[in-house]
């Protein structure tokens, strides 16, 4: 992995998508109201309507309508997003140098069962802690 550059981190979670996986939430919300209101679960047809409605609405994140982000005004949204990350705290690393950690599994939340280990037999030391972002992230080597 080294020789490729390649770094492997997690954030404290399983892998995950967090802007999709909230826009998937948003959309099944829309979709359940529409199934009340209709009598019916017919979601096909719902698809155009929902997707028009979300890209038509002010998202904070953006301050802005989806449909409105253009190339143009990339600068402005990207402070924006910048100024909504510097208001989080930067978090205190949980971890120091040399402590002996194991990796979380990533589960399968249908197919896991609850009372198997939610982390890894194997062993790393962390050997370097990284602050670029508000989410420490550490390098980490083989016990063994």
């Amino acid at each position: 992995m080294k020789k490729r550059k390649i770094n492997m981190y997690s954030t404290f979670t399983e892998l995950k998508a967090s802007i999709v996986e909230r826009f998937n939430r948003t959309i099944k919300n829309w979709m359940w109201t529409e199934f009340s209101f209709q009598g019916n679960r017919k979601w096909v047809n719902l698809i155009p309507t929902l997707l028009h409605r979300y890209n038509n609405r002010v998202h904070r994140s953006t301050g802005m309508k989806p449909e409105e982000v253009k190339k143009e005004n990339e600068a402005v949204i990207l402070r924006r997003l910048s100024a909504n990350l510097a208001k989080h705290p930067e978090r205190t690393p949980r971890f120091a140098i040399n402590d002996r950690v194991r990796i979380s599994r990533i589960r399968d939340p249908l197919m896991s069962k609850g009372y198997l280990p939610a982390w890894t037999n194997e062993q790393f030391i962390v050997v370097r802690i990284r602050k670029d972002d508000n989410v420490p992230t550490y390098n980490l080597q083989d016990v063994y």
